[in-house]
């Protein structure tokens, strides 16, 4: 590898350096192209995402297990910074400056326009994008056409003939992304100012401090081995977050956060009728699917309205008394967080059964699903000699149904590395990594595409969480 040129890439786009020098240490007998053509065919695509996207039970606000996350809400403060964020119309430097964020070369959507096009005649369309961008927020909807997405599905893990091994990708106009990615500027403005966020959620937030979950990790294990330490940890995975959460909770979260009515109506004016079609399927694109239920991945909007209709979980659990594990003089966190990655902690077993409760009962009220064999407990308690060892007296339950126990030389995975040669709309949204259990001498960044094993105490600058 050239060095020279190697220095100049990093201080151009870091995260492109760090892939090239992957890259160039793959094996030889791992370069086989892979294709992105799922080879599941559309009518049985076309039910599955039906199915997932249908609306069941409405979502009740009031239901049943809701008390712990509608007093954490009903208690927040009177919004008093950045009030006009929701209210004041587009103006043509906000247009300007998010066209200066996307990247010239993501994949366009259905009507073939990219985000360079919008860059390379920027002067002479600015205007038009002002004018078109000013009637979308006065009448709190978006244009018919950009309702619609083309989902391109990329391969998780395990039998790629299952439809729920695939993670769907939205693709949708440039034109929207501008449109969406502007009002969450809007709403990430208004949220950081007003601390709506909790600090163990890192997902989509303002400011880059994954570090900060890295360090946590690393530091609960250190200690833990230093000072002989129990440790209880979970770690939970969500079956289809992303796209099972409940629309109208997202709603009356943003209500409670003071966020304006007419906010909250250009925010779901965008999911009003909105249709997307797989385009990838084995025998071609299927026929259009209605998205009742969940967030578009890929939006620019979704993961910010995601992560809002988290903050009453993190919180209630933030709240909670005798919990958590101690890493310095009045700091005891009990959870981390990116987006959908949450886990739980604490130095004792029931101070982790009490943050377990508090999971169940939010996702028994919203409605989410944990996958109980992708989730994962490590129980490490002390022998008469203060050696380390598994806790076999206790045992924790999702949905009836016991979650799997880490042994303490054992690794948590996330997410499935991706194949090495994919197409770049695939690396960049694929995920992979774990979170090494006690006993293992690395920290891994869960969210990272090359799932790299990073020396414990030292992080790279692209890692985003060790949640």
């Amino acid at each position: 590898m050239n060095r020279a040129r190697l220095r100049k890439l990093f201080a151009q786009n870091e995260r492109a350096c760090v892939q090239e020098i992957l890259r160039g240490a793959l094996p030889e007998t791992a370069t086989a192209p892979s294709t992105d053509e799922c080879p599941i065919d559309r009518d049985t695509l076309f039910k599955h995402f039906t199915e997932a996207c249908a609306q069941g039970t409405p979502f009740n606000y009031n239901g049943e297990h809701g008390e712990e996350s509608r007093a954490v809400l009903e208690k927040l403060p009177v919004a008093t910074k950045a009030l006009s964020a929701p209210t004041a119309e587009p103006t043509l430097d906000e247009i300007e400056d998010q066209l200066g964020l996307v990247k010239p070369a993501s994949s366009p959507g259905h009507d073939d326009v990219g985000y360079d096009v919008y860059r390379r005649f920027q002067v002479e369309l600015l205007p038009l994008l002002l004018a078109a961008f000013k009637l979308c927020w006065r009448h709190r909807k978006v244009a018919a056409l950009w309702n619609v997405g083309i989902v391109r599905l990329v391969h998780k893990k395990g039998d790629p003939t299952e439809p729920a091994n695939w993670r769907p990708i939205c693709l949708q106009t440039a034109i929207y992304k501008l449109y969406s990615g502007l009002l969450a500027r809007r709403l990430s403005r208004f949220l950081e100012a007003n601390d709506r966020l909790p600090i163990s959620q890192k997902g989509s937030t303002a400011f880059n401090s994954c570090h900060e979950h890295n360090f946590v990790a690393t530091t609960l294990l250190d200690q833990t081995r230093r000072i002989h330490l129990r440790l209880y940890q979970v770690w939970y995975d969500l079956r289809n977050a992303f796209g099972s959460l409940a629309q109208q909770l997202m709603w009356e979260v943003l209500r409670r956060f003071g966020v304006t009515e007419e906010f909250i109506g250009r925010c779901s004016g965008i999911y009003d009728a909105s249709f997307f079609f797989v385009g990838n399927a084995s025998d071609g694109a299927t026929d259009p699917v209605r998205q009742e239920v969940g967030v578009y991945q890929g939006c620019p909007l979704s993961p910010l309205l995601f992560i809002a209709a988290l903050v009453s979980l993190l919180r209630a659990l933030e709240q909670l008394d005798g919990v958590g594990v101690s890493i310095a003089d009045g700091v005891r966190p009990c959870a981390t967080a990116y987006a959908d990655d949450i886990k739980v902690f604490s130095d004792s077993a029931a101070g982790i059964q009490r943050c377990h409760a508090v999971v169940e009962r939010f996702l028994a009220w919203t409605g989410l699903r944990a996958n109980p064999a992708k989730c994962a407990f490590l129980p490490v308690t002390r022998d008469q000699h203060s050696n380390p060892t598994r806790d076999h007296d206790i045992e924790l339950r999702i949905h009836g149904e016991a979650i799997a126990t880490l042994g303490l030389k054992e690794s948590y995975r996330y997410r499935e590395p991706p194949p090495p040669a994919r197409t770049q709309a695939q690396a960049d949204q694929a995920r992979g990594g774990g979170a090494h259990a006690l006993g293992a001498r690395a920290v891994t960044d869960p969210q990272s595409p090359e799932g790299v094993h990073l020396p414990e105490g030292r992080v790279r600058p692209q890692a985003r969480a060790a949640a």
